[in-house]
């Protein structure tokens, strides 16, 4: 089954169709979670502003925004992001279990699990109903569709028939990406099948996708500058050109290359075109493997 919408929704329609969510609800309090000042042309203020609008009258809410920045918002940031009409006392700040990732580690490894909205909610139903997870609403854009939309498809549902399913531009398809241009990775195939990870299909024309001529680093720093956690990816690459193992591995540690979380944000900023982010993977995935076996020697 699929669901489309074509056109976006005016203010009034939104209005609607978030009434229309909470319909035969009984809600005591209810925990809106935005993403922060960082996502402001996101629209998820405007929908958190229309909720508090809905709710505040039938039982408790409070507003926690995600911490994009690792900052908490300012009042003047809340109000810009959510209207005047949210109050700011509602607005609540993370400090939910006080534990600290270490640097290049993940939330499991100090025993946390965190999981979004959609992954609860399948967990409930299946719990509810016993029924897994069968369908998945990913998005389907890129400069190949003429009609960017969400859409709900069953698992194992193939590229092709959600391509013909949006009227993609499939005369000049240069490349199908699962995920987005920054992080995604490619499709090889059009046969290949929707699975319970995918969020998005990117789907570029030939022009678009054609691979860009690498030149000579310029060392303008842009890549330092868009880096969110301040990493120097040209220090990464140079480290790859070490011809001892020992001593490349140790120089990657102490650039901290485990830091990177692979946004791509490097190398979409430069201007010589360098594989800057393809150079990050395979250096954390070098000191992976290099530190396993050193493991596997004690």
């Amino acid at each position: 089954m699929f669901y489309e919408s074509k056109e976006g929704l005016n203010d009034t329609e939104l209005r609607e169709a978030l009434a229309k969510s909470l319909e035969g609800k009984e809600l005591k309090h209810v925990l809106i979670l935005p993403p922060d000042y960082t996502r402001m042309y996101s629209g998820a203020g405007k929908i958190t502003e229309i909720y508090y609008d809905l709710l505040k009258d039938r039982c408790e809410v409070d507003i926690m925004p995600a911490l994009g920045t690792h900052e908490p918002m300012t009042e003047a940031e809340c109000k810009a992001f959510f209207g005047s009409d949210v109050p700011f006392e509602k607005i609540l700040v993370h400090n939910t279990t006080g534990r600290i990732i270490p640097a290049g580690k993940l939330p499991a490894e100090v025993g946390v699990v965190i999981l979004n909205v959609t992954t609860l909610a399948t967990l409930a139903n299946y719990v509810k109903t016993g029924m897994p997870l069968v369908e998945k609403c990913i998005t389907v854009d890129g400069s190949a569709i003429k009609h960017p939309k969400n859409v709900l498809c069953p698992i194992g549902t193939s590229i092709r028939d959600v391509l013909d399913f949006v009227d993609a531009e499939r005369d000049e398809p240069g490349k199908v990406i699962f995920g987005g241009p920054m992080t995604g990775f490619p499709a090889y195939s059009l046969d290949e099948p929707i699975v319970k990870n995918t969020n998005a299909i990117t789907v570029l024309t030939k022009k678009d996708a054609k691979e860009r001529e690498a030149t000579a680093c310029i060392h303008c720093g842009r890549c330092v500058e868009a880096c969110p956690l301040s990493l120097v990816p040209t220090a990464f690459t140079k480290a790859l050109d070490i011809e001892n193992v020992d001593e490349r591995m140790a120089r990657l540690e102490e650039y901290s290359i485990m830091l990177c979380m692979e946004c791509g944000c490097c190398s979409f900023v430069c201007p010589a075109n360098r594989p800057l982010i393809q150079n990050n993977r395979m250096a954390k995935n070098s000191l992976r493997e290099y530190n396993a076996h050193r493991a596997k020697l004690k």
